[in-house]
């Protein structure tokens, strides 16, 4: 029943990386929608190519790349680089302060026995010094990311395939006894990145907009693409145990994702009108 979700969710999301690549050409080219856009674009291929092996099966010729495309845009790098799209939004650098503040906690509880108050109060007395120097963080994360995406697609194509589990036909692709264990463990490293930044960049927005009761089609609309991401993960994690559900999560995520994006551009339309209305002179 579930076997040609993917071909909708390829589509879905095509359209998606489309406007959002659009709006990143019209709104001064930003960091973060060009990487919405690629990762976007990689859930697209990873659909489409799940569409292919839902309606031709595994083919000799051709099966063994497609699950690998799919394997690596899919379950590997989308939610990675969505999230680093949210990295660059909402965190593109962080006060020196902040950073420090966790150690000066660990300075009080661990050093306050041996040494009293001393480690903590130059720890203390050092982030306030540098409390307005800030620390990139987007920068050097995406080439954390960059260079770990590169290592996951030479790991990926040159790691041996088992078609046994896929040659039935079985309705949804999976890398659970397809790929080398030692090579699927890296998946959890990227999807956990991707969903803490990006899941939690979308919460974190629609509780900004809630606690200063401002903008609430664009707190929805944070609400729904974080809702989407999950349901999406969610999909996958069953995928990865051997259980049915990818299918229909993606598409399901695919669809909350862009009616929450949707949502979010046509409040900041409305936005823009009123604001233009209000500033024309009368008559």
């Amino acid at each position: 029943m579930f076997d040609y979700l993917p071909l909708p969710t390829a589509v879905v999301m095509a359209v998606f990386a489309y406007q959002i690549l659009s709006r990143w050409q019209t709104d001064g080219r930003p960091m973060n929608m060009l990487l919405w856009g690629v990762g976007l674009i990689f859930y697209s291929v990873a659909s489409l190519a799940a569409a292919l092996y839902a309606i031709f099966g595994w083919q000799e010729s051709w099966g063994e790349f497609n699950f690998k495309v799919w394997y690596l845009f899919g379950a590997v790098l989308v939610s990675a680089w969505l999230g680093q799209g949210t990295v660059f939004l909402l965190w593109r650098s962080l006060p020196l302060a902040t950073i420090q503040k966790p150690f000066s906690r660990l300075a009080r509880i661990f050093g306050g026995r041996a040494v009293p108050n001393t480690h903590s109060a130059a720890v203390e007395e050092s982030a306030d010094h540098v409390g307005g120097r800030r620390v990139p963080v987007a920068t050097p994360t995406f080439i954390a990311l960059l260079a770990g995406s590169v290592f996951a697609a030479y790991w990926i194509f040159s790691a041996p395939v088992d078609a046994t589990p896929l040659l039935a036909d079985v309705p949804e692709l999976t890398g659970k006894g397809v790929l080398p264990r030692n090579v699927r463990l890296i998946t959890p490293f990227f999807n956990l990145y991707g969903v803490v930044t990006l899941v939690g960049g979308a919460l974190w927005s629609a509780f900004s907009y809630w606690r200063r009761r401002v903008h609430f089609n664009r707190m929805m609309g944070n609400i729904m693409i974080a809702s989407g991401m999950l349901v999406a993960a969610a999909g996958g994690t069953l995928n990865r145990f051997g259980l049915p559900g990818l299918n229909l999560g993606l598409l399901a995520g695919a669809i909350f994702a862009y009616w929450g994006f949707v949502t979010i551009a046509k409040s900041q339309i409305v936005e823009i009108s009123t604001e233009s209305a209000a500033e024309s002179p009368a008559g």
